[in-house]
Order: C-alpha cells, then sequence, then structure tokens
C-alpha cells in the first residue's frame, strides 16, 4: 500500500470530479509541484525506524514501538519547514517480498 498526497496547481481537482474555480477556458492538465508526504506500510516498525534513521531522516512523531511513526524535515511538525514527510504504519498483513520478489502491494 502507498498512499501518496501531492501539492498541486490549478486543475487538478477536476480530474476528481471536484468542482474548483477554473474556468471552462482553462484546460490546462495538471502540473505538480513535488510530493510531500508518502505512507508507507511495514511489519516490523523498529526494523523500518532503524532504517530511516541509519538514512539521517529526523523522526517527528512515534517512535520505534509506534503502530504510526512520521520522519520529516528537520524540526518537526512545529518548528521545521515542513517540506516532507515519510509515514509509517504497521500492518498486520504486509509480508516483506522475497528476494527478487513481489509481494502484491504497490506497483
Amino acid at each position: 500500500l502507498l498512499i501518496v498526497v501531492l501539492r498541486s496547481c490549478a486543475g487538478l481537482g477536476s480530474t476528481f470530479g471536484v468542482s474548483n474555480s477554473s474556468t471552462q477556458a482553462d484546460k490546462s492538465p495538471a502540473v505538480f509541484k513535488g510530493i510531500n508526504a508518502i505512507t508507507l506500510a511495514t511489519c516490523d516498525m523498529g526494523l523500518s525506524y532503524r532504517f530511516y534513521k541509519a538514512l539521517g531522516l529526523n523522526c517527528t512523531y512515534g517512535g520505534p514501538q509506534a503502530e504510526f511513526t512520521t520522519f520529516g524535515s528537520a524540526g518537526g511538525p512545529g518548528g521545521g519547514d515542513n517540506s516532507f514527510h515519510i509515514n509509517l504504519f504497521v500492518s498486520k498483513t504486509y509480508r516483506r517480498p522475497p528476494d527478487q520478489g513481489w509481494n502484491g502491494w504497490g506497483r
């Protein structure tokens, strides 16, 4: 499971059937500025926590024993620049794929 939160320009709402303030003349395709956050499943929060800490990321919420943990930009939600978030949640059904294999999650 991969849930991606996207920041976008005008026009994305109409793509998903949501009304917005764009006019009929504005038929330009949605343009994405970037990805602000991703949410990933894990079967072992402690192992995932250690992995992201080893990459040098800052834990801004949760921890190695939590059901939900966020790694983000320096300062965290209270004082950071809010530029990115990697969210992890524990899934009882997620299983790591075998080497060179696919476990049916994601694309």
